[in-house]
């Protein structure tokens, strides 16, 4: 067990921006104009009207075109991140599936060595993984974390843990999310070094 508190944190979408890249991608193949502000839910194919099978058939190119190690970050992120390592011990829970690890293991290594990284091995969106996956908070729960953040407002449903502490990162898909908090990078970084006190 460590001796700081642990913090879990998702990639996607907070760590690691692979939605607005994604989206970009999404408007050339298709021909269309939507912006992030407009993704009203974290499951693309539902807003865009689209068929969950075409869906991961353009992640998969996306993925082709756009390797994991290669994606931006999410500004903010990685200073952010590596600050709070002071206070927390960092880990990342994701539920990229099985062909995309190396690649993660190599971004993670690049822009926040160290850090490791567990996989939640499984879906709960159309394109992560595979079904009876174990999910982020049961991972989170047993490695004995503190806060749990996460972009994605379905990991909140029905959040009831009294030693888990939920944060949901703000993105335009989660703005309905109403039992636990959002709050931005900068937000989550005053809201955890005053808890680190």
């Amino acid at each position: 067990m460590s001796a700081k508190p642990i913090v879990a944190l998702d990639a996607d979408g907070v760590i690691v921006d692979w939605y607005a890249k994604f989206l970009v991608y999404l408007n050339n193949e298709l021909g269309t104009t939507f912006t992030l502000n407009q993704v009203t839910d974290h499951n693309f194919e539902s807003v865009l009207g689209m068929p969950v099978g075409s869906m991961r058939k353009h992640v998969k190119k996306y993925y082709q075109l756009h390797p994991v190690d290669t994606l931006p970050k999410i500004p903010g992120a990685i200073e952010a991140i590596k600050q709070l390592a002071q206070h927390y011990e960092i880990i990342i829970i994701t539920s990229r599936s099985e062909p995309y690890r190396h690649a993660t293991h190599r971004w993670f290594k690049e822009h926040l060595p160290g850090v490791p990284i567990h996989f939640s091995l499984g879906a709960n969106n159309p394109y992560a993984g595979g079904e009876g996956r174990k999910t982020k908070l049961e991972i989170a729960k047993s490695l004995g974390a503190r806060y749990f953040i996460d972009d994605n407002p379905y990991e909140f449903d029905g959040w009831q843990h009294d030693h888990v502490t939920a944060i949901c990162f703000k993105q335009p898909w989660n703005a309905g999310v109403k039992n636990v908090p959002r709050m931005d990078w900068a937000e989550i970084k005053n809201f955890l070094l005053k808890s680190a006190i």
